[in-house]
């Protein structure tokens, strides 16, 4: 029960979730549109799905550590 008591509630949690959500995912998102062009060259459309999976994965778990 301490442990809960010093903790935010949900409704304070979320806005905070939500703004480094969108700064990490976007900026992630921008890179990821940068670089296709040349993917594109050498990476099947398969890779390069699954460079944007673990992208992607990579940032919720950042999301997280940094929340």
């Amino acid at each position: 029960m301490l442990l809960k008591n010093r903790l935010p509630s949900t409704d304070a949690i979320l806005p905070v979730f939500a703004v480094i959500s969108f700064l990490m995912y976007g900026w992630t998102l921008v890179v990821f549109l940068w670089k296709v062009p040349s993917w594109i060259q050498f990476l099947t459309l398969g890779e390069i799905l699954a460079v944007l999976a673990y992208s992607m994965s990579a940032r919720l778990l950042e999301s997280l550590a940094a929340l």
